[in-house]
């Protein structure tokens, strides 16, 4: 699942979320943070879900290995890990609602397609009264005009 955003001048470049992935199968979150005019590429995180998470009430228990960063400016001090730590928790939320987001999607667009489809196989074509060759009524009409002039 992927979550683009657009450019906050309020907030610096670095701190701008620009695109947040969800990768479900490889367990992993990536995000790309809005590049600086000053430079030609973003700083980026990327976060290994912990295991277990899936369960309601299980404590997230975050290691240093689970997280590794690319800063594009090397003399800004890194981040501390309870910072980190809270910004994976509120990452491992917002995939919760994203993905339910999706799922609420998809049992929509199922939705419209059956009714679509139910509406497609119970249509009766109307035919217009001046179609005098599809329309048997003004058929009869026509041949009755015809006899009684000729």
């Amino acid at each position: 699942m992927v979550q683009k955003y657009g450019r906050n001048m309020a907030k610096e470049a670095n701190e701008d979320v620009s695109e947040l992935v969800y990768w479900i199968v490889e367990e992993k979150i990536q995000i790309t943070y809005h590049t600086a005019d000053t430079k030609i590429i973003s700083s980026t995180r990327e976060y290994m879900k912990p295991q277990g998470v899936e369960e309601k009430g299980s404590p997230v228990i975050m290691t240093p290995d689970m997280h590794s960063t690319f800063q594009v400016d090397p003399t800004r001090p890194p981040k501390k890990n309870l910072v980190l730590y809270q910004l994976l928790c509120k990452l491992l939320g917002d995939e919760d609602s994203c993905s339910n987001k999706v799922r609420e999607s998809e049992s929509e667009v199922k939705a419209i397609l059956k009714e679509r489809l139910e509406e497609e196989t119970r249509s009766e074509l109307e035919i217009s009264v001046y179609d005098t060759d599809r329309n048997e009524r003004a058929k009869k009409h026509r041949k009755e005009l015809v006899s009684v002039y000729l």
